[in-house]
């Protein structure tokens, strides 16, 4: 055959998926405004103010989610690592209507289901969360029956990587705090929301390259005020999420491990992950920040109406600077690792 044919095949493939993909992000509109009722905080009514300065923070407010959040089941001072703890608050404990839809991978495309597909093993639930930062924001807790601790494994960092896959808006994210770095409940899960912001302001900062390997490069942030690495996966490797988790997961072990607090960000259709080795919470105690996930990504949510109209781009800076970006010397054994790996 010619290449034309080829091309006309790869073209109708990629126009399947996108249905595929539209069809996700629609499922996922209906079954979260069905639950509006049901949240503890409206998204309609923050108040959100973009900061001056070179970062293009977005701050915003709600007297509601501060006041009505379910209550962490975590310690403020944590260690990274812990076993899971079936007397607390878990994801097994959420009332039914919660539960929007579940989710599992098959033939090359995120299947969405209003009921536990046959394999159940193999799904999972996807849930609202009662006190959204951001449209659509949901809880995704893999393996949920499981009752896994969050830590994050290869499994649950490929279903990530595959999750954020499903949409095709550039504005939708997939994130995970690890305990110490903000997670609220030990219970391995992971967010998913669409950003007020096609990129979050972590997204637009500048990378430095550092090595690239079998499908995969790997760059550092340039001009953020924290580290962190950044894998991006080429779009024509047809085995892109398990080529990513291999390259990601090794280091995410490293870092359970030697007990490094870590977010992850997972964007571009999950071809691109952002991975923020950080120092433990603990650091942040008495601050008037509170940096978790979305906020090291550049969606900063105040805790008080004054702290909204009073903060600067200079305050999140320094907090990111001094209170939560791992010093170059242990970042630079977490990036050791990775190249290592993806070098390999």
């Amino acid at each position: 055959f010619g290449g034309a044919f080829w091309v006309f095949v790869g073209i109708s493939a990629m126009r399947r998926l996108n249905s595929k993909a539209k069809g996700f992000d629609d499922m996922v509109a209906k079954c979260w405004q069905a639950r509006e009722k049901m949240m503890r905080t409206r998204v309609q009514r923050f108040k959100r103010r973009a900061l001056s300065g070179h970062h293009q923070f977005l701050v915003q407010f709600s007297p509601e989610h501060t006041a009505a959040k379910r209550a962490s089941s975590v310690d403020h001072l944590v260690s990274v690592v812990q076993p899971f703890n079936p007397a607390k608050f878990n994801f097994t404990k959420v009332a039914p209507a919660e539960r929007m839809f579940f989710f599992n991978w098959k033939n090359a495309a995120p299947q969405l289901h209003p009921s536990p597909p046959s394999a159940v093993g193999r799904s999972h639930p996807v849930m609202i969360n009662i006190s959204p930062l951001a449209d659509c924001h949901m809880v995704v807790p893999f393996f949920c029956d499981a009752c896994l601790p969050q830590v994050l494994t290869a499994d649950a960092l490929e279903m990530a990587v595959l999750f954020a896959s499903g949409s095709v808006r550039s504005a939708f994210k997939v994130m995970f705090n690890s305990l110490g770095a903000w997670a609220s409940q030990n219970h391995l899960h992971v967010h998913g929301l669409y950003s007020p912001m096609p990129k979050l302001p972590i997204e637009l900062s500048t990378t430095q390259p550092i090595c690239a390997g079998r499908s995969v490069t790997l760059s550092s942030l340039k001009s953020y005020p924290l580290r962190a690495l950044v894998f991006s996966v080429d779009e024509e490797e047809l085995e892109w999420h398990s080529v990513l988790t291999q390259a990601v997961m090794p280091v995410v072990e490293f870092m359970q491990g030697e007990s490094v607090a870590h977010n992850l960000l997972f964007c571009a259709r999950g071809r691109t992950v952002y991975l923020i080795p950080r120092k433990n919470q603990g650091a942040q105690a008495g601050t008037k920040l509170k940096l978790a996930v979305a906020e090291v990504c550049g969606l900063i949510m105040a805790r008080s109406e004054s702290q909204f109209d009073a903060i600067r781009e200079a305050d999140v800076v320094e907090e990111m600077r001094e209170r939560v970006s791992l010093p170059q010397e242990e970042f630079a054994r977490v990036t050791a690792i990775a190249q290592c790996q993806i070098e390999s």
